[in-house]
């Protein structure tokens, strides 16, 4: 709902959340979004970019069943990030 931020010894960035609009299942949110933030670290992405990652995961997730059963691939992911802003899939 309110997005995510970064506060550290590289500085400070935000996102802003993606809208859920058909909550399925949250479990498994959480551990999509830290996915997010680890494969944005280990790719080198600016920290706004690797939270935006982190947040579309973690919608992505409580968007189905299960804890890991929606995990998107890369273009997937790619395609909802890109065609939604901090708006709703």
């Amino acid at each position: 709902e309110h997005g995510s931020c970064y506060h550290g010894a590289h500085g400070t960035a935000a996102a802003p959340a993606y809208e859920v609009k058909h909550l399925v299942d949250p479990v498994g949110a959480g551990d999509a979004f830290g996915a997010g933030v680890v494969s944005g670290v280990l790719e080198n992405l600016g920290w706004e970019e690797t939270l935006r990652r982190g947040n579309a995961l973690g919608a992505i997730a409580c968007q189905c069943t299960g804890d890991w059963e929606g995990a998107p691939d890369r273009k997937t992911l790619e395609l909802f990030m890109n065609r939604t802003t901090g708006a709703g899939r």
